[in-house]
């Protein structure tokens, strides 16, 4: 996390009124403000706000990056992955603080910004070429770590077959996944010893699926 933190922490590159008209300004300021350093302050913002006032100030922003004439690709990718990292962080502090509710908001507005820039990147040909100051693999590797040790297991069963369609080959990922393997075996084995059966729901999926008795 630190690291991922690190790298987004960087002079802005673009500042809020150098958006089209109707972009999220405020959320666009709160980026900017975690970027530039002020971390406690930006987090703690973010912190503050509702599930639908997220979500709104997602689709403004995807909608502004789209939109946006003359754009700067640099700029457009850099203020995303600043995103990814402001709600990535927010949702660890909201677990520290025994907020899982709000970490759950904040780690799927983080997947989702993450999901958004492939999808702009593949139909926008100038944020093609733009550098990822986070990158993909990078993100997810975190994030499903994060979701395992704090014991959802689907979530991050769920990010590590991403990985796994992203990265098939690469070793800290097949490392991470087995890990991932054990401790749902573990989980799976401590039901059987308690119940004398599987619990039922999300937190025994598995990222490569039924694994042969496993």
């Amino acid at each position: 996390m630190a690291a991922l933190c690190a790298v987004v922490l960087l002079p802005t590159s673009a500042a809020p009124g150098q958006w089209q008209s109707g972009a999220p300004v405020v959320y666009l300021d709160v980026i900017d403000r975690y970027r530039s350093g002020a971390v406690e302050d930006a987090v703690a913002e973010i912190l503050r706000w509702p599930k639908d006032r997220i979500e709104r100030s997602l689709k403004d922003l995807f909608s502004a990056l789209l939109t946006a004439a003359a754009p700067d690709p640099r700029a457009r990718v850099a203020t995303l992955d600043g995103a990814v990292v402001l709600h990535t962080d927010a949702a660890v502090r909201a677990e520290l603080a025994g907020e899982a509710r709000a970490a759950d908001v904040h780690i799927s507005a983080a997947a989702a910004i993450v999901d958004g820039i492939e999808e702009a990147r593949r139909s926008r040909a100038a944020l093609q070429i733009a550098p990822r100051l986070v990158s993909r693999r990078d993100w997810l590797l975190v994030a499903a770590g994060w979701q395992q040790g704090r014991w959802q297991l689907e979530s991050a069963g769920t990010l590590f077959a991403l990985l796994l369609q992203i990265a098939p080959d690469d070793p800290q990922v097949l490392l991470a996944v087995g890990m991932h393997d054990e401790a749902v075996h573990a989980h799976e084995t401590r039901m059987m010893a308690q119940y004398g059966r599987l619990a039922r729901g999300p937190s025994t999926s598995h990222p490569l699926g039924d694994r042969g008795g496993t």
